[in-house]
C-alpha cells in the first residue's frame, strides 16, 4: 500500500534534490543537458536521505508556516504569502466559519495585529477575480509581480477608479470589484502589467509611477480616456493637471529646446535652411501671441 506525502516546508529543496539525483526526471523535463548532476555517489546517497517531520494533517503545520513565513524572519514573497492566507481561510470556512471569522482566526493564530492578513487577502481576491472574470487577461505577470497589485490597491484614487472599498470595509462574500467596473479593472491591470493575450504592453516603466503618476491620472476623466486611447502615461499626467497646465508645460519645453540651440548659432551663420526654420518658429510664436491676446494692439 503506497502512501503519498506532500512537502509543505522545504519543497524547493526536495525538488532540487530530485532533479539532481534522477536522470529520468531531468529527461522528462528536457533539462538533462543543462541541469547539474551529482557524480560523487557518496554525496548523492547523503543528499537523498532527508530528515523530516511527518504530520497527519496539513492544518497541524499551517500555523507554524504562517508565523515563520508571514510574520517571522524568513518571509515568503508577496504572492506566496497571499496564497497561503487564502488556503488557510478556505480551510477554516470549510469547517463552518464565515469568511470574516475565518480571517480573525488566521490573525489570532499567526499573531497579526496590523491587519496584514486582511490586506493580503483582499489583494489575492483581486487576482482571483482577474483570473475568473477577465477572460482574455494573462494573469501570469500578476503572480510574478504580485506586490505591484498591493501598491495599486493601497491608492485611494485607484480604488475609487475600480470601485473597490478599503480593506476594512470589503464584503468578502461578494466580488471585490463590482461587475460594472470590470473594464476599468482590466485597464488598470494592463497599464501596470501589460496583457500578452492581446499583445498589449504595459505603460508603466517603474512601480513608483503607480503612486506618483497613475493614481493622479485616474482622478480625471479626460486624462484617463487619453491614457486608454494613446497609452501615453506622461501625456495623460499632463492632462490630469488641466489644459492650462498642459499649455504652460509645452511652452516651457519649447523655450528650453530653443535656448539649447543658441550654443550652435554662431557656427551656422547665413545657413538659409536654418534661417528659414527660425523664421517659421518666429511666425508660429507671433501667431501664438495673437491667439492668446498677448500681442500689442
Amino acid at each position: 500500500h503506497q502512501i503519498d506525502f506532500t512537502v509543505v516546508e522545504g519543497n524547493r529543496r526536495v525538488s532540487t534534490i530530485k532533479l539532481i539525483s534522477n536522470t529520468a526526471t531531468r529527461n522528462k523535463l528536457g533539462i538533462e543537458k543543462t541541469y547539474p548532476k551529482a557524480k560523487d555517489q557518496e554525496k548523492l546517497a547523503d543528499i537523498t536521505s532527508i530528515p523530516c517531520i511527518v504530520y497527519e494533517k496539513r492544518e497541524d503545520v499551517s500555523a507554524y508556516l504562517g508565523v515563520r513565513h508571514i510574520m517571522g524572519a524568513l518571509k515568503w514573497e508577496a504572492y506566496a504569502k497571499a496564497a497561503y492566507i487564502a488556503d488557510f481561510i478556505k480551510m477554516e470556512t470549510a469547517k463552518g466559519l464565515d469568511v470574516n471569522n475565518a480571517i480573525k482566526k488566521v490573525q489570532d493564530v499567526i499573531g497579526d495585529r496590523t491587519d496584514t492578513i486582511k490586506k493580503q487577502y483582499v489583494t489575492y481576491k483581486l487576482l482571483k477575480q482577474a483570473k475568473d472574470d477577465l477572460d482574455e487577461f494573462d494573469i501570469k505577470p500578476l503572480v510574478n509581480h504580485f506586490s505591484l497589485l498591493t501598491v495599486a490597491y493601497n491608492s485611494p484614487t485607484i480604488r475609487e477608479y475600480i470601485g473597490v472599498k478599503k480593506y476594512s470595509e470589503v464584503d468578502f462574500t461578494k466580488d471585490v470589484v463590482p461587475n460594472e467596473k470590470l473594464n476599468e479593472f482590466e485597464h488598470l491591470l494592463t497599464w501596470i502589467y501589460g496583457n500578452n493575450n492581446k499583445n498589449e504592453k504595459r505603460v508603466l516603466s517603474d512601480s513608483r509611477q503607480i503612486t506618483n503618476t497613475l493614481s493622479h491620472v485616474v482622478k480625471y476623466e479626460a486624462a484617463t480616456e487619453y491614457l486608454i486611447k494613446e497609452k501615453d502615461l506622461d501625456g495623460a499626467f499632463e492632462r490630469a493637471n488641466g489644459e492650462k497646465h498642459l499649455f504652460y508645460s509645452r511652452l516651457m519645453q519649447a523655450e528650453k529646446i530653443i535656448k539649447s540651440c543658441l550654443q550652435f548659432a554662431n557656427r551656422h551663420k547665413n545657413d538659409l535652411s536654418l534661417l528659414n526654420q527660425i523664421d517659421e518658429i518666429g511666425f508660429t510664436t507671433k501667431t501664438l501671441k495673437e491667439e492668446t491676446s498677448f500681442a500689442n494692439n
